[in-house]
């Protein structure tokens, strides 16, 4: 599937025609971040603006603060809580662009997956990853990833909590596919266990 997905890439580039842009939801990944506040219906201005003491939606001196900072290039991130699927999403930033969207969903993993598949394609690569805690209990995670035409990268996994509570929840990463070079090419940090 990964030759698949290079050889669409390659033959959109062949034809003149840029591959379609991946989408999550509304949003555009790699989008302006005036692109990224249309998407989102949040209004700059607004948060920006007075507010009675009592309204506590927000914090809106803060979240100010942030979106002020990305839209003038800064980097960080910013959360969206989408309450309707039981999802978070972070949006990353760097020079007013969308440079990742990481997801955390407590839905089973297996509908996430089929929610991706559905969306975007068959995954370039499925895993199952087992896991075993301290006390010997066994699981199986469940793991994608999808390689799409325009170079952007989504990785899914599935991860479990068996410390305080057992959970199981899957997050969910798309990657720019100049973040995902970024990734691909940061420098190996030393071991520091090793001796000189």
């Amino acid at each position: 599937m990964k030759q698949f997905a290079i050889v669409l890439a390659l033959a959109a580039v062949a034809s003149g025609q840029d591959p379609k842009p991946t989408m999550i939801g509304p949003h555009r990944l790699g989008e302006s971040f005036d692109e990224w506040m249309i998407a989102a219906k949040l209004d700059l201005t607004d948060i920006c603006g007075q507010h009675p003491r009592s309204d506590k939606r927000m914090d809106y001196k803060q979240v100010c603060k942030t979106l002020t900072t990305l839209k003038a290039g800064g980097k960080g991130w910013f959360r969206l809580e989408d309450y309707k699927n039981d999802a978070t999403f972070t949006w990353s930033f760097i020079n007013a662009r969308t440079t990742t969207a990481e997801s955390l969903h407590l839905t089973p993993a297996a509908t996430v997956l089929a929610q991706l598949t559905q969306a975007y394609g068959m995954a370039t690569a499925n895993r199952v990853v087992p896991y075993q805690n301290a006390l010997g209990a066994k699981w199986e995670c469940l793991e994608a990833d999808w390689m799409l035409p325009d170079g952007a990268i989504i990785m899914a996994k599935e991860t479990i909590d068996s410390l305080a509570h057992f959970s199981r929840w899957t997050k969910v990463t798309f990657y720019t596919k100049e973040a995902a070079a970024a990734l691909a090419n940061q420098p190996k940090l030393p071991n520091p266990f090793l001796t000189k």
